[in-house]
């Protein structure tokens, strides 16, 4: 079960956006060697579950994508368990309750001693409540203050819309979430976006890899360590 360290950790990310309300956040990690996974509280919550109602396995995780995104999430899958390379991934999920929601997956592998991935780790955020429409509209009115800052922040977006498939809103959510839990200015973090972005890529990453590389290092601790809900072992990964 999720203990008391887990809110606390998660307290500051989930802390008031604009006007109070939080964009919803869950973290997961797999167990490659023994098949386990663990979801955070919040997790559980966004499939429908209370937290440890269920046992979270591979079947479970992959059976809540929405048909039509199943091929992409399989794909993506694959990959980080082949390579281990960080990925950036928006789909939809269908809860217990057969709501859909539209979310955004960044997380990526960690190799053992011999090149294999024994570990993928990440988050979940929610972008799908129409919270987040107020929420751009604000951040439009800021950008609207400084040419420069809109210009970034646009490129930025533009960006996400590209490689992730996001509406204009749902890009700005996921540069506001990330401006939020790095407590660092929204400019700043569309900078640093927008500058990796421009790096030439090199033939080993794909510009969704990078853009979950870029995203995941602004993340204040990503791969530390969390008290998650662990689940039973599931030997097979797809």
């Amino acid at each position: 079960m999720t203990g008391a360290s887990m809110g606390n950790q998660l307290e500051p990310v989930l802390a008031a956006m604009a006007g109070g309300t939080a964009e919803p956040l869950g973290w997961f990690e797999y167990d490659v060697p023994s098949g386990a996974w663990s979801w955070s509280a919040s997790l559980f919550q966004m499939h429908g579950f209370e937290p440890g109602e269920i046992v979270p396995t591979t079947e479970i995780f992959v059976s809540h994508k929405h048909p039509q995104d199943r091929p992409h999430t399989d794909e993506v899958l694959a990959a980080v368990l082949e390579t281990g390379q960080p990925f950036c991934c928006r789909h939809r999920i269908i809860t217990s309750q057969q709501q859909v929601r539209t979310v955004v997956t960044i997380g990526r592998g960690e190799l053992d001693a011999d090149g294999r991935v024994r570990r993928v780790f990440g988050y979940f955020v929610d972008i799908t409540d129409a919270g987040r429409r107020a929420l751009a509209e604000e951040i439009q009115d800021a950008v609207e203050k400084s040419a420069a800052t809109r210009a970034v922040i646009e490129q930025a977006k533009g960006a996400l819309m590209v490689v992730q498939g996001l509406s204009a809103d749902d890009a700005f959510a996921v540069l506001r979430w990330h401006s939020s839990h790095a407590n660092r200015k929204l400019r700043d973090i569309a900078t640093f976006l927008t500058e990796g972005m421009s790096v030439p890529q090199t033939p080993d990453e794909t510009p969704n890899q990078r853009i979950g590389r870029l995203l995941a290092a602004v993340v204040p601790q990503f791969d530390a360590p969390r008290e998650l809900s662990v689940g039973r072992t599931d030997p097979s990964p797809g």
